[in-house]
C-alpha cells in the first residue's frame, strides 16, 4: 500500500484529460491507483492480460486484444505485461497495429535478460534485488530450464544480495549449476569476490571466487 501510494505520485493533473494505464494489480494497489487517477481527473485504463506463447528460443511471442503473434526481443513473461501498457498507450495515440508490432519487435532493454551470445549461450542481467532476481530466475527456468547453467556474479557491498539470491536458488539454480564470484575492477563499492562467496554460502549456494 505505501509503495503503491509513492508510485501513484507520478499521476498528475493535465490541462486536457489525462490518462492513467496500469496492468492488473491486487485489490489494494488497484484501489490506490484508481483513487489517485480520479483525484487527478485521469481516465483510468486497466490493460488486459496478454496470451503468452511458449518461448520460441529467440523471441517472446504473445497475443493482445486482437493483435496476434507479437514478437518481442525482451525476454520474460512479465515483459509481455509491460508491452501491453505500451500497446494501450500507442492505441490512444492513434498508432497503427503494424507499427505497434514493429516497435515492440525492435525494442530492447539493455542489461535485462539480454542474450549477448548464442554460441555459447550467454545471458547478461543487472538484477540486484529480490524482485529483479526473481524475474531473472523465473525467466531462466522457463526459457532455458533444460540447460546446464553456470553463474558469474558481482555486486555492490551495500546490496541485500542474500535475500535476492534466495529467489535465484528457488527458481533458476540447481545442484548441477556452477557458481563463480568476481569483483568489479576499479570500483570501491564492489564487494570482494571472496567475501561475496562467503555471503552466498549462507544461502546454501557454493561458489568459487
Amino acid at each position: 500500500g505505501d509503495i503503491a501510494k509513492e508510485k501513484a505520485g507520478i499521476i498528475k493533473k493535465c490541462d486536457n484529460e489525462g490518462v492513467t494505464i496500469t496492468i492488473p494489480q491486487n485489490t489494494e494497489v488497484m484501489s490506490v491507483l484508481e483513487k489517485r487517477a480520479i483525484e487527478c481527473d485521469n481516465k483510468f485504463i486497466v490493460a488486459k492480460v496478454p496470451n503468452v506463447h511458449e518461448f520460441s528460443g529467440s523471441y517472446e511471442i504473445f497475443d493482445y486484444d486482437g493483435i496476434f503473434n507479437i514478437k518481442m526481443q525482451m525476454l520474460g513473461e512479465h515483459q509481455s505485461q509491460n508491452a501491453s501498457l505500451a500497446i494501450e498507450a500507442a492505441r490512444l495515440l492513434g498508432i497503427l497495429q503494424d507499427n505497434i508490432k514493429e516497435g515492440i519487435l525492435k525494442a530492447r532493454n539493455i542489461g535485462r535478460f539480454e542474450i549477448i551470445s548464442k554460441e555459447p549461450l550467454i545471458l547478461f542481467d543487472g538484477a540486484h534485488n529480490k524482485n529483479g532476481m526473481g524475474s531473472l530466475a523465473k525467466g531462466i527456468n522457463r526459457c532455458f530450464g533444460e540447460h546446464k547453467k553456470s553463474f558469474i556474479m558481482a555486486c555492490m557491498r551495500d546490496k541485500e544480495i542474500e535475500e535476492a539470491v534466495l529467489e535465484l536458488k528457488k527458481y533458476g539454480y540447481d545442484k548441477d549449476s556452477s557458481f563463480y564470484t568476481v569483483s568489479v575492477v576499479d570500483n570501491p563499492r564492489s564487494e570482494d569476490a571472496n567475501t561475496l562467496s562467503k555471503r552466498l554460502m549462507k544461502t546454501g549456494i557454493l561458489s568459487t571466487p
